[in-house]
């Protein structure tokens, strides 16, 4: 399961436009469902666009010599999601690396603690990996507090210094080695570089980790579940005209008026006009 292709506002749409249409939305969803959002928008499709080579869209974002990859990466930039975005990368965590997280916060709401610190994260992420390091994890617990941090918000409020930069390096080090996500094994090496006072509380060595962990990937599957559309999206796709395909959904975005979208949009040079001339050129595959 991933978008509710059969909810109200969005089923008499699709029945509409070109097959190829739902083809796409459905790898929306799969994309929302991969980086754990609570609903499938605009950009989850537009990055489907750019992940399908067949489609029309992608074909005319090459045809304008913008690079789909690098427009994917702005999109998944501004889509909703449990993911890091940085300067050069944007991963979601992992299945298992999410449990982690979950686990980390709700051990520290559990004391009243303040934060969400380093070492409970490695300790969260050490639990889920397939084969246990041996970690010492006396000194690795939730720390108790005033109870400032709070049950409500976002997952990562509330995390400490050193958790945000193991995050941070985390998402860095899966993109230099190409994972599609950030692994519970990424998270343990990011808290160990991130906090040094970790490795001798836990009698391990940074080295020593990646020795053992080096391409250990978390290929768990998402959990499933059945994502409504946004409005965003369902306002989007009902104001395309009929037998619309991947190109009109790229021209009804730039006259939706988006500002963050046509400006990027703008920056890869995919202009009303370009859209308009693109569809003699470029169709999107017919669906058996």
């Amino acid at each position: 399961m991933s978008l509710d292709l059969k909810h109200p506002s969005l089923a008499r749409t699709l029945a509409r436009t070109h097959p190829y249409l739902q083809t796409l939305c459905t790898a929306a969803g799969e994309r929302a469902l991969t980086v754990h959002a609570d609903e499938v928008t605009v950009e989850h499709l537009l990055d489907a666009c750019m992940r399908d080579e067949d489609c029309a869209a992608h074909e005319l974002v090459v045809h304008a010599f913008a690079d789909p990859e690098t427009v994917s990466f702005e999109l998944a930039a501004l889509s909703p999601g449990m993911m890091v975005v940085g300067s050069i990368a944007a991963l979601p965590f992992s299945t298992l690396a999410v449990e982690a997280l979950r686990a980390a916060r709700a051990a520290s709401l559990e004391v009243r603690g303040d934060e969400v610190g380093c070492g409970l994260v490695l300790r969260e992420a050490h639990a889920r990996l397939p084969d246990p390091l041996g970690l010492e994890e006396s000194g690795l617990g939730p720390k108790p507090g005033e109870g400032s941090l709070s049950p409500e918000g976002p997952l990562f409020r509330g995390f400490s210094t050193h958790a945000k930069q193991a995050l941070s390096g985390a998402n860095k080090a899966a993109h230099a080695s190409k994972e599609p996500s950030i692994s519970p094994a990424q998270l343990v090496l990011a808290c160990l570089k991130a906090d040094p006072a970790l490795a001798q509380e836990t009698g391990l060595s940074v080295t020593a980790a990646r020795s053992r962990l080096t391409g250990t990937l978390d290929t768990t599957p998402p959990p499933p579940r059945s994502l409504p559309p946004s409005s965003e999206l369902t306002d989007l796709l009902a104001s395309l005209p009929d037998r619309a395909g991947s190109l009109e959904l790229w021209a009804g975005v730039r006259a939706s008026g988006c500002e963050e979208l046509c400006t990027l949009l703008d920056r890869h040079k995919i202009t009303s006009s370009l859209l308009e001339r693109a569809g003699g050129a470029f169709a999107d595959p017919d669906v058996c």
